[in-house]
């Protein structure tokens, strides 16, 4: 029995996939916990609060906010910048007329020194771009690769070798 859902590549490009939430014994385990237990006196993930007691410092384990994947963007996209600012000359999203390229350029710089003040919009626009340069035709040798358009092979563009992964 396969007890974690979603592994047909795990071992393809030497990276093991797992999605333990995806079990399907501790989804139904956590479909059988009243609502009552999971939220309570208003506070969310009661549960997990709770059975971190004393595992975690106290000020994390109580806290309500939840940090997003801001961070882990803007160190991609500072590790990046180089080869990122380059492709402003050729962005697919300016060639349709979603953006300008000069002001992307700049909301590029701008997030890389910290100042930016919408890294979503950027993250939208990248993302738009790299899939735009997937529906680009590919060579013969390239076929099989469906990163080749964005000088990746498959095996990087799944690990995140040298991509936008954190």
């Amino acid at each position: 029995m396969r007890t974690f859902a979603l592994e047909p590549c795990s071992a393809e490009y030497y990276v093991d996939l797992r999605y333990p939430y995806l079990d399907r014994r501790l989804v139904e385990f956590a479909l059988a916990i009243p609502l009552e237990q999971k939220v309570r006196n208003g506070q969310t993930r009661s549960i997990v609060r709770r059975a971190l007691r004393g595992v975690l410092p106290e000020p994390i384990r109580v806290r309500t906010s939840k940090a997003g994947p801001d961070e882990a963007f803007h160190r991609a996209v500072i590790r990046n910048r180089h080869r990122l600012i380059r492709e402003c000359t050729q962005l697919r999203t300016a060639e349709y007329g979603f953006v300008e390229p000069k002001r992307f350029e700049n909301a590029l710089v701008e997030l890389c020194h910290g100042i930016s003040t919408n890294p979503v919009q950027v993250m939208f626009t990248l993302s738009l771009e790299l899939w735009l340069r997937t529906l680009e035709p590919r060579s013969e040798g390239a076929a099989s690769q469906p990163h080749a358009a964005l000088g990746k092979s498959s095996s990087e563009a799944l690990c995140g070798v040298g991509g936008l992964s954190a």
